[in-house]
């Protein structure tokens, strides 16, 4: 019984290591450059020339016309404007976000987006003193280094009154 054992876990290695010798043979033969494509990339001789040696060129990119060049700069225009716009959308809605979070939370907190392209974050709440806003600046780094990411570029943290935080977060 022994026997019988031991040779069926025989049988079942040998045919595991066969499967993985197909596996890993069908991958190399997959990811094998084709024959095909190196000498499609090789000019082609005739047969006259099978003797002479030749520098193979490299076709030259047509120049694009000053208008199509205009146009592409119009096109390339246009989408960073649109990628600017969405991003302001963005940190609008990142500072009523957390101005809804804050009034869930129960504090009555303003938090709003405002600057050039609303890039400037403003967080004002009565309770917001020293030392909390010490503690925020040692503990929430990654919260700053989030926002910096959004394109907020300054944060402003205030008691509405005489205390402020200032970060720069420009990069």
């Amino acid at each position: 019984m022994k026997n019988e054992n031991n040779s069926t876990r025989w049988w079942f290695v040998v045919m595991l290591l066969a499967i993985v010798v197909v596996v890993v043979w069908s991958v190399a033969l997959v990811h094998r450059p084709d024959s095909n494509t190196a000498s499609e990339a090789r000019p082609q001789m005739s047969a006259s020339h099978a003797g002479a040696t030749s520098i193979p060129t490299e076709p030259k990119p047509n120049p694009l016309s000053a208008q199509q060049k205009r146009e592409l700069g119009k096109a390339e225009s246009q989408g960073k404007k649109e990628r600017e716009k969405e991003e302001e959308q963005a940190r609008i809605a990142v500072a009523k976000f957390f101005e809804n979070k804050f009034l869930a939370a129960g504090y009555s907190a303003d938090v709003f987006a405002n600057g050039p392209r609303h890039t400037y974050l403003t967080l004002r709440y009565i309770q917001f003193t020293k030392a909390f806003q010490y503690q925020f600046e040692q503990q929430e780094q990654d919260t700053l280094r989030s926002w910096r990411d959004l394109g907020l570029t300054k944060i402003t943290m205030t008691d509405g009154y005489d205390t402020n935080s200032v970060w720069n977060l420009k990069r």
